[in-house]
C-alpha cells in the first residue's frame, strides 16, 4: 500500500507533527507514537535505520534535534536475508555495489585472507547494521 504516517519528533520524545494516511483514533495514535518513538530514540548511529513494529516497517532519520519518521506497510520493503538474494535482486545490488565503491572510496576497509580461527562477519549483520 505505502506511506500509512509520518513523524516529526524532538530529542525529547515529543511529537511535533504527524500525519496519518490511515484512520486510527486519538488513542491508537498515541500508543503508536509512545512504542515507536521508544523504539527508535535508544537506537546509536551504528544501528540500522529501519524499525519493525507491529505491522510497519519504521525508517527514520535524525536531523539536528529532529527525528523523522515514515511508517510504511511490512509488505512495501522487503530486506534481503543473505548477500546472495541482495546480488539477485537488481536494486538491492546497487545498494552493495555503492555501499562497497564508497567503502574504497574512503580507504575504511581492505580485502585480507580469512582466518580460519576468525568468523568472518555474516551478510545478515552488514544488510541490519546499515
Amino acid at each position: 500500500m505505502g506511506i500509512r504516517f509520518v513523524l516529526m519528533v524532538n530529542k525529547q520524545g515529543q511529537t511535533r507533527l504527524a500525519q496519518y494516511y490511515e484512520y486510527l483514533t486519538l488513542e491508537e495514535r498515541r500508543a503508536l507514537e509512545g512504542e515507536i518513538v521508544r523504539k527508535c530514540l535508544v537506537r546509536t548511529e551504528q544501528q540500522c535505520a529501519f524499525v519493525k513494529h507491529r505491522n510497519y516497517e519504521i525508517v527514520y532519520r535524525r536531523y539536528a534535534s529532529l527525528f523523522f519518521l515514515v511508517g510504511v506497510d511490512n509488505e512495501e520493503v522487503q530486506v534481503p536475508s543473505s548477500i546472495n538474494e541482495a546480488l539477485n535482486e537488481p536494486k538491492w545490488k546497487a545498494v552493495v555495489f555503492d555501499d562497497i565503491k564508497a567503502l574504497e572510496k574512503n580507504k575504511t576497509w581492505h580485502i585480507a585472507n580469512s582466518a580460519k580461527t576468525q568468523p568472518a562477519l555474516d551478510s545478515s549483520t552488514t544488510l541490519d547494521s546499515k
